[in-house]
């Protein structure tokens, strides 16, 4: 298992940019609606997992693109007796994640994966799998196998916690979430800054996938009621929504206590 970032700067995915990760490097915490609420909300979930688990070894959270590491840092600082296994595509946002967290030493792990791949699902069994903001890269298929994969690489008892876009059903849904999230930029911007600057940079950069008529094919979103599907075909229980906002969700399975 590899104890750093990769050196070279080679992108495993084909898909996201270097530009791109340097957008949400710059831009990440006003282009998120209401970031730290989810930051809130994926911390009760993976609290409600540790506090009845029964296992003696130390818990394990992988975080599925973990970008610049503020999920990783939450959860690392929220939960002492954890460690987590931090994952992304991009060695650019590894590096970042590794300056956040350096202090946590050998509680973290990097490793630099390919989403579509999967074959680093075999790295080990783990308590929760967190994602943010990752898995609406993969299609339909895609994510049916991802979620089949990591149920099967789940403890008993532990949980899948996703965080990430969503397709609406219908026209009207569409421009409500790209209304919403254009309003939750606007205010993201002006509460931080006094101005627009990053809403600008927002719509310059077409970042809103709603209101887009040519969106970029690097996003695939999925119905959230098929993924919650998916999540119970796959072999999670008590699968929910837990918030849900300007075409983004929160949403959870649990893997069954071993009886």
């Amino acid at each position: 298992m590899m104890n750093d970032a990769p050196n070279d700067t080679t992108d495993v995915t084909t898909t996201w940019t270097d530009e791109d990760t340097q957008d949400f490097l710059d831009y990440g915490e006003y282009f998120v609606p209401e970031r730290s609420l989810q930051l809130d909300i994926i911390r009760a979930l993976v609290g409600s997992v540790l506090e009845r688990r029964r296992l003696p070894k130390a818990a394990t959270i992988a975080d599925i693109g973990c970008g610049a590491g503020l999920l990783t840092e939450m959860l690392l600082e929220q939960f002492p007796t954890i460690r987590v296994l931090a994952l992304d595509g991009s060695s650019r946002m590894l590096r970042e994640t590794k300056k956040r967290v350096q202090r946590f030493g050998e509680r973290v792990t990097f490793r630099q994966i390919s989403l579509e791949d999967q074959s680093w699902l075999n790295i080990e069994m783990c308590t929760v799998w967190v994602s943010s903001l990752v898995i609406h890269h993969l299609d339909d298929k895609g994510k049916q196998e991802l979620f089949c994969n990591i149920a099967h690489s789940t403890e008993p008892g532990g949980a899948l916690v996703i965080s990430d876009l969503i397709k609406p059903t219908a026209p009207v849904g569409f421009r409500i979430a790209a209304d919403c999230w254009d309003i939750a930029v606007r205010a993201n911007s002006e509460a931080d800054e006094g101005n627009t600057r990053a809403f600008d940079r927002f719509k310059e950069l077409r970042w809103n996938y709603f209101s887009d008529t040519d969106p970029d094919p690097v996003d695939k979103p999925s119905g959230l009621i098929e993924q919650l599907q998916w999540l119970a075909s796959s072999g999670f229980e008590a699968v929910d929504v837990y918030w849900m906002k300007a075409g983004h969700a929160i949403f959870s399975g649990f893997k069954p206590d071993v009886k």
